[in-house]
């Protein structure tokens, strides 16, 4: 083989420990696409496998293999709380219907990251990640992958060591034009290829700067959005499991109000409630997203309402007739509106007196003449003259 030497303007550089380090040709190849894409970029393996020969299989075993070794670091986020979904500009995306795309409170989304010349990550690089994902708000579970870099794990090690690599019995490759091209400050130790096949929809090599770490984010196919950057400069890629768009935290991050005093339930079982009464109030808006000051208002009223066992149905119902009212106060629309009274069922409703047959008949047969219902404890007879 000869190599020939050249100087693109555009180029993805990997570490040569990671190239030797992997006992996967492939796992290199997925390694140097993901270093390419742009940040932001909806890198799937189900896109790669329409870009390329290889089959879901094979990029999925790759991929294990990145992420088994820390070049490839996952984050799977749940939600607390419903949030709109937003394009990459930060506007609220909307459906066929032109309403705004709400992702509910406990579904899951996946964003990784990796390094931009391929090395591994450290556990204090995942740690730093961790923490600005917890920052971003509207997070109730954070599962890490490799496990072993998780934060939260006493004792973890940084790194595992990387599968043995098969000896090839004639490892040379045939006489090179040069045998080693010289280092450069932007690719050290590494020989620079005018390889490359940019298309329309994908970007030039490096395009999405070579000496970052970019951070993305994607749907999980089981069900807060990441913001804030570590403080060296870094590059990420996304992968999502189940095809879906970017997304960033918005009202519902600021949803962390302070529990009302007194109140008659967690805070914890209210707030798949507050976003069902957020969600209802964003819905009619039709694609007005509100500003962030009245989501926190509304948050903070529907706690409150809630925290007095106010059916959820009928505060999300107060809150979804908002828009149309030239107002957003849910208390001042709840004052004038309370919940109807619970009618009595019939049956269970009205205590047994003791005084007639059973508690399940409730009959009265004198002696004399015919059975009757009796007047003090059958719901017949006391829901007639109520």
């Amino acid at each position: 083989m000869r190599k020939r030497t050249s100087k693109p303007q555009r180029f993805a550089a990997v570490e040569n420990d990671s190239i030797d380090n992997l006992s996967s040709l492939l796992a290199v190849g997925l390694l140097t696409r993901l270093i390419r894409a742009k940040d932001g970029e909806d890198v799937t393996v189900e896109t790669l496998c329409e870009e390329y020969a290889e089959g879901e299989t094979a990029l999925s075993k790759a991929m294990r293999i990145l992420v088994e070794g820390a070049y490839v670091v996952k984050f799977k986020v749940q939600r607390a709380t419903s949030e709109p979904q937003l394009d990459v500009e930060g506007q609220p995306v909307l459906d066929d219907k032109g309403k705004p795309v709400i992702k509910r409170g406990g579904s899951w989304y996946t964003t990784f990251q990796v390094d931009a010349h391929g090395k591994p990550f450290t556990a204090e690089e995942v740690a730093e990640e961790f923490a600005a994902i917890l920052a971003g708000g509207n997070v109730k579970a954070i599962r890490v992958e490799p496990e072993r870099l998780d934060p939260r794990k006493v004792g973890g090690t940084e790194a595992a060591p990387a599968p043995a690599r098969p000896t090839p019995k004639n490892r040379g490759v045939g006489q090179m034009a040069s045998p080693q091209v010289g280092p450069t400050p932007a690719f050290p130790g590494v020989g620079q290829s005018g390889t490359g096949r940019p298309t329309p929809h994908r970007p030039g090599v490096g395009q999405g700067g070579a000496l970052i770490r970019n951070k993305t984010v994607l749907e999980d196919s089981l069900s807060s959005p990441v913001t804030g950057a570590p403080a060296d400069p870094t590059k990420a890629t996304t992968e999502r499991e189940n095809s879906a768009g970017r997304k960033t935290t918005m009202a519902a991050a600021a949803a962390e109000s302070a529990p009302v005093p007194g109140q008659r339930q967690e805070p914890d079982e209210l707030e798949p409630k507050i976003g069902k009464v957020v969600e209802a109030y964003v819905l009619a808006l039709n694609g007005v997203y509100p500003l962030q000051s009245v989501v926190q208002r509304l948050r903070a009223e529907a706690r409150e309402l809630l925290a007095l066992n106010w059916p959820v149905e009928h505060v999300a119902k107060l809150a979804g007739q908002l828009p149309g009212l030239g107002y957003s106060s849910l208390t001042r629309h709840a004052e004038h509106n309370p919940p109807p009274a619970p009618k009595p069922m019939p049956g269970g409703a009205v205590p047994w007196c003791g005084n007639c047959d059973s508690p399940e008949y409730r009959w009265i047969a004198p002696r004399e003449g015919s059975p009757r219902r009796c007047p003090e404890c059958n719901p017949v007879v006391v829901f007639a003259t109520a």
